[in-house]
């Protein structure tokens, strides 16, 4: 036998072994049909049984189950408690598991919701990512320049990942409704919790305070140069020097009009940080019946019930399945 033929009936050889060990294959598994099938033809009654009952009972549980619904706040923490912010809702889970042991876990969430937290089921918070406002961060752009300089950016690259200089955070907290359930009382509370803190206050009016007095600085500079040019005009065709100005010099007055624009740009920043920072947490869009989804709790438990009943069912008959073919064996 030459060496082409050798090579093409070892190919054969493999061939065969392969398509019998997939005809093996599929015997094993049209077995295991046929057993389950008899197995729970086998039971027949007890399965459909578990089938009324469940069904019955799943259907009673669903009338009787309220819904639930998410309330979506959408905030800004101002004056750098960002982290304060998500250390507080990351800690709720836990005050929610110690509210029944523990006394001081009850206070603090009455303090944070008001009494109707036992309508909340669960609270997340998530960043909305804003990379253009990221980059002009005064907060990101001072930490980036501290740190860099003791050569420690571990903090930074941690605030980063959970999003601590962003300036919007999506708040959701997942309630059951019902009756007596007050939505928008539990964020107005939340929101209070954080701008009733004493020292954030404080804090808050230096802030505000500090920012008022840049507005006024502003309003005396701008009023300065319009002063100034309302004499230029005036006197354009005399060559005097007023506050320091060469009037007759309209480069010096080009200068004025940019310097003017600069400020009149500064004066309506500074508005703005005084309009969006009222509060230490302030709620910029809220939606008190936002859809709950999930896979869980939508799924009818009518449906449900039966089948993990069945299941159930399965898995002890399986479990005394193995035990009696391991006393047979032990047996033998």
């Amino acid at each position: 036998m030459n060496p082409q033929e050798n090579n093409r009936y070892s190919d054969e050889v493999d061939l065969g072994y392969l398509i019998s060990k997939i005809g093996n294959l599929f015997k094993k598994i049209a077995k295991a049909f046929v057993y389950t099938v008899d197995f729970y033809l086998k039971f027949k009654w007890i399965v459909l049984a578990m089938l009324v009952v469940g069904g019955i009972g799943g259907y009673l549980l669903d009338v009787n189950t309220p819904s639930q619904s998410k309330i979506e706040m959408l905030v800004e923490p101002n004056y750098n408690t960002h982290r304060m912010f998500y250390n507080t809702v990351e800690n709720i889970p836990a005050l929610f598991q110690k509210q029944h042991t523990d006394q001081e876990a009850k206070i603090e969430l009455k303090k944070l919701f008001g009494e109707d937290y036992k309508y909340i089921r669960n609270v997340e918070v998530k960043p909305l990512r804003d990379f253009n406002y990221l980059m002009k961060g005064e907060e990101f752009i001072e930490r980036i320049e501290t740190l860099s300089e003791i050569n420690d950016l571990d903090w930074v690259f941690e605030d980063l990942e959970k999003g601590f200089f962003n300036k919007q955070h999506l708040l959701q907290i997942v309630v059951i409704d019902e009756n007596g359930l007050d939505k928008n009382r539990i964020a107005q509370n939340f929101v209070d919790y954080f701008n009733q803190i004493d020292y954030l206050q404080e804090y808050r009016k230096v802030s505000l305070d500090n920012t008022e007095y840049l507005l006024t600085q502003n309003d005396q500079s701008i009023t300065q140069i319009d002063s100034v040019m309302l004499a230029a005009g005036s006197l354009a065709s005399l060559k005097s020097i007023q506050q320091g100005v060469l009037l007759s010099d309209n480069s010096q007055l080009g200068n004025l009009l940019e310097q003017k624009t600069e400020i009149l740009d500064q004066r309506l920043e500074l508005f703005k940080t005084v309009k969006m920072q009222e509060q230490v947490l302030e709620i910029v869009h809220l939606n008190l019946n936002a859809k709950f989804d999930s896979a869980i709790a939508s799924l009818s438990k009518k449906v449900l019930f039966p089948v993990l009943l069945i299941l159930g069912f399965s898995l002890v008959m399986f479990f005394v399945f193995v035990y009696k073919q391991l006393k047979s064996y032990t047996s033998d």
